[in-house]
């Protein structure tokens, strides 16, 4: 199978996840216009980083699903097209924050992986 990738190339303003995830939208958006069938975004993308402390992670992070991954999954879904999210997650059980990046599929989120290590 033979299908057409794009890496959006994308530099996020820190704590600006509104203008961050319509600025995504619009390139992914262009990206899947342009044929491409799996689109990535950089590593947290919608919110930039890096974080002084959990106080500032806090007010930008969101659980998976959530406002974020709901925006790209319309996209996907009309699109038919799978999109990579690099965006901070918080886990509804344990609180903690992650790095995550979700991998979002016409049907829905299809996984997210959790990046565990320092950059």
């Amino acid at each position: 199978m033979i299908f057409t990738a794009a890496a959006v190339q994308f530099e996020p303003t820190l704590f600006a996840k509104e203008s961050n995830v319509a600025a995504l939208s619009d390139l992914v958006e262009k990206a899947a216009s342009d044929g491409a069938r799996l689109i990535t975004t950089p590593e947290m993308a919608t919110t930039g980083y890096c974080f002084h402390d959990t106080e500032e992670a806090a007010t930008v992070v969101e659980q998976i699903p959530g406002p974020t991954t709901e925006t790209f999954a319309e996209i996907a879904s009309r699109r038919n097209c799978y999109i990579v999210v690099g965006m901070p997650e918080v886990d509804a059980t344990s609180g903690l924050f992650y790095n995550s990046a979700v991998l979002i599929g016409p049907e829905g989120i299809v996984g997210t992986h959790r990046k565990t290590h320092p950059y």
